[in-house]
């Protein structure tokens, strides 16, 4: 290291010192210059050792990324595909939308048959499977269809809009096709609606008796209606008579011995006869 002045002129490759500038200059030496120069290049510094641990985890999970990446390219790719082959297949064959259409029992040709020329549908009775005669049902129907009475394929298109309740969720269970003509249907619907009536005879007639503060036409009245569904072949004298047997001593006292054979007759007598009618007042 030298000392000098600032007027002084030292060489590079020296260490010089101003006092003036308070200034240190260190330049390195040639010597020192190539040894540095011979470290960097020839031999230069490693890097230091790498944990095989670090350097193994992330590669694994990139290449499981990779692999996933690819799959799901695989898959949308595929469901792209699949999509414009159904907007291909739409394009070709158009559908129109589907309405819920239930199939009747009968066949699907009856469907595409129009309505006779001036044919109104009538108002039908309705029958719920719940209570009525199956037979009185169809002879009702029969009735209503009027002159086209004797088409039995419209028959067949217009029964259902007479059933309701039991008898229609029964109608909706037939198999389509399972029933060929009208007389089929009918066949079908008495043979699942058949309800044994009881059948009204002399005997049921016999006990039906007046009971005490019954209105004497109204107890007439009653004993008729069900005379009627008697089935046996009585004459109406007949029924009059058991009628009159039937009724509470004070009437029949007053009609027993009059010739009545009709129940016309009775309840006329029973209205106009003065004696009845306050021996009826008496009684309510």
């Amino acid at each position: 290291m030298h000392v000098s002045s600032e007027a002084d002129s030292l060489p590079p490759s020296q260490l010089s010192f101003s006092l003036n500038k308070f200034t240190i200059d260190h330049r390195p030496c040639g010597r020192c210059q190539a040894e540095a120069w011979k470290a960097r290049v020839l031999d230069p510094p490693q890097p230091p050792p790498s944990d095989p641990n670090r350097e193994v985890l992330p590669t694994n999970l990139m290449l499981e990324l990779i692999q996933g990446l690819q799959q799901t390219q695989g898959e949308l790719a595929e469901a792209i595909k699949q999509l414009k082959e159904k907007d291909a297949e739409r394009e070709k064959n158009p559908k129109k939308p589907r309405l819920f259409v239930r199939k009747p029992p009968y066949s699907t040709e009856l469907l595409k048959q129009p309505y006779p020329e001036k044919y109104i549908v009538p108002t039908f009775s309705r029958f719920d499977g719940r209570k009525g005669s199956a037979f009185v049902h169809i002879s009702k129907f029969i009735d209503s269809m009027g002159a086209y009475a004797g088409n039995g394929d419209l028959c067949l298109c217009e029964f259902s809009k007479s059933l309701d309740d039991r008898a229609y969720t029964w109608y909706t269970t037939l198999p389509p096709g399972s029933v060929k003509v009208w007389e089929d249907m009918v066949e079908l619907f008495c043979g699942k609606y058949f309800q044994a009536e009881e059948k009204i005879t002399l005997v049921n007639l016999h006990i039906t008796k007046q009971v005490s503060g019954e209105d004497l036409l109204r107890y007439i009245h009653r004993f008729r209606d069900i005379s009627l569904d008697c089935y046996a072949n009585y004459e109406e004298g007949e029924l009059v008579g058991v009628c009159i047997d039937n009724m509470l001593l004070e009437f029949r006292a007053h009609l027993k011995n009059l010739d009545i054979s009709r129940f016309a007759q009775l309840l006329q007598k029973a209205s106009e006869d003065s004696t009845i009618n306050q021996a009826s007042h008496r009684e309510a």
